[in-house]
């Protein structure tokens, strides 16, 4: 799916460029694709759900299953319906509020409109494939996954060759949602009815319940989406749609590396939450310390590394006038390092039941987030976006989520150093390696030799790392017999 991913959003992009237009394309990323990822919400009943199926699943409370699913459904029909009705509405205002008008307006009223059906079926297959995997079914939903992905990229590239231009990109995700929808949609079918002999069922008193366990989750994965989407919106409407749209090419690659590093950190936490459970608070307290110095070795390499040759990725990628500047890309860096310090705590205390605790902490970082990003944003231009994201995540959720920690976990002075020193030198290496790297950034001028040094800098920041960390990932990978303590590690 990684490699997927990687074609949709780095290598079709200059087919984009060529064939909608840099213009049109920019705008769309400026508008039309920030909005709809505003609007792909589930009210944070894909969590409660998937938790309650599950649960009863393992129970063998099939009766409740049955209830469940069938109750959940039709939720999840009532609010695909509603997510479509309103993008649908602010198809027709998005293109004004940016500042675009004429045929481009049109091709993004369009591309809204279709996009904004994708998303509310896109939700239907969502909520089944949740279903499917709290019966413990992962493998189908994820083949059907891969096989939509592929199909869709195959439909945007014909379209566009066609000329469909903008609408290309719209219809390919269309597709995917109904084929998703369609094929989980059998195979929970099969399940349910052909292996299971369970039928679906509404039961009006479960609606409330799912309603009350939605909402710290839905609160909080709205403002997940407006930390991520809305500063590109914001762009665009204060500076425009090309500075917009430049600045969400210039932070493609840091987002791919934030992706890397939150889903490393996050394949950790079914095995952290089970020690957790288990009453281990020692032993968890340790794996904390090391995942928080892997998981940083990692994104120091790839965050220092993106900053090092993003401006000639960019000039060979799409050209240097797509790329936002060098401020612009060392602060991205900057609050992509940041961020990873508040997915770890925040993981930690995810894994841990404090659910209530860090949502209302994302909620309330979020909205001073924007209430910082505004006034910067209006005032300096561009780089405030990066500018507030860093220094209001660093305050509102890095000091609080750590601070939390601490008073569970009692660590002492020394071991909190020994972490500190620890993420020194793994920074300090790529650090090192930035120097000579952007001296030479010039010189980058073709694919062969931005591969050649990015793969040298890679080398060798990894192999220091696997050197002075080794026996550290080794114990990672078996938390249950690492004995060593965090003060001993750090």
């Amino acid at each position: 799916m990684l490699v997927l991913t990687v074609v949709r959003n780095f290598l079709l992009v200059p087919i984009f460029f060529k064939y909608i237009g840099a213009l049109e394309y920019k705008a769309w990323l400026a508008s039309g694709a920030v909005a709809v990822q505003l609007l792909a919400v589930d009210f944070g009943l894909m969590g409660a759900l998937s938790q309650m199926v599950a649960s009863a699943y393992g129970r063998r409370d099939h009766t409740h299953v049955q209830k469940l699913v069938g109750t959940g459904l039709v939720i999840t029909l009532a609010i695909s319906f509603l997510l479509t009705l309103i993008g649908c509405l602010a198809a027709v205002f998005v293109p004004g509020v940016i500042g675009v008008s004429g045929e481009i307006a049109s091709h993004i009223t369009w591309a809204f409109l279709i996009v904004s059906i994708a998303n509310g079926i896109q939700l239907i297959g969502i909520a089944i494939r949740a279903i499917l995997n709290s019966l413990q079914r992962p493998f189908g939903p994820g083949i059907h996954n891969i096989v939509g992905e592929i199909l869709a990229l195959i439909v945007t590239v014909v379209l566009l060759l066609n000329g469909f231009e903008l609408q290309s990109i719209a219809i390919g995700m269309l597709l995917r949602a109904v084929y998703l929808a369609i094929a989980n949609g059998l195979l929970l079918l099969y399940v349910c009815r052909g292996v299971l002999g369970l039928s679906f069922r509404w039961d009006r008193a479960l609606w409330p319940q799912l309603w009350r366990l939605s909402a710290y989750q839905f609160l909080a994965q709205l403002a997940g989406r407006i930390n991520i989407s809305f500063p590109t919106f914001l762009i665009a409407a204060f500076v425009g749609p090309e500075a917009a749209g430049s600045f969400a090419l210039t932070s493609r690659a840091h987002d791919m590396i934030r992706t890397i590093t939150f889903v490393l950190g996050g394949s950790l936490n079914p095995a952290m939450a089970h020690l957790y459970g288990e009453g281990n608070q020692k032993l968890y307290g340790e794996m904390l310390f090391r995942r928080a110095r892997v998981q940083f070795l990692f994104g120091a390499i790839g965050i220092i590394g993106v900053v090092a040759l993003n401006e000639p990725f960019m000039r060979l990628w799409v050209g240097d006038e797509n790329f936002s500047g060098q401020l612009v890309n060392c602060l991205i860096g900057i609050s992509v390092f940041v961020g990873l310090y508040a997915s770890i705590s925040y993981d930690a205390l995810y894994c841990m039941g404090a659910l209530r605790r860090t949502g209302v902490v994302v909620i309330l970082e979020s909205f001073l987030r924007l209430a910082v990003m505004i006034p910067l944003l209006a005032t300096v231009g561009v780089w405030g976006v990066p500018f507030a994201t860093a220094v209001v995540q660093f305050w509102a959720s890095v000091v609080p989520f750590c601070l939390t920690l601490q008073r569970w976990f009692a660590y002492t002075a020394s071991q909190l150093r020994g972490l500190a020193s620890k993420i020194a030198v793994s920074t300090l290496v790529p650090l090192l390696a930035l120097i000579p790297v952007m001296m030479i950034e010039h010189w980058i001028s073709s694919w062969s030799r931005f591969l050649a040094v990015a793969a040298g800098f890679s080398v060798i920041c990894g192999a220091f790392g696997f050197i002075r960390e080794r026996n550290l990932i080794r114990e990672i990978r078996r938390p249950r017999t690492a004995t060593a303590s965090v003060a001993s590690d750090a």
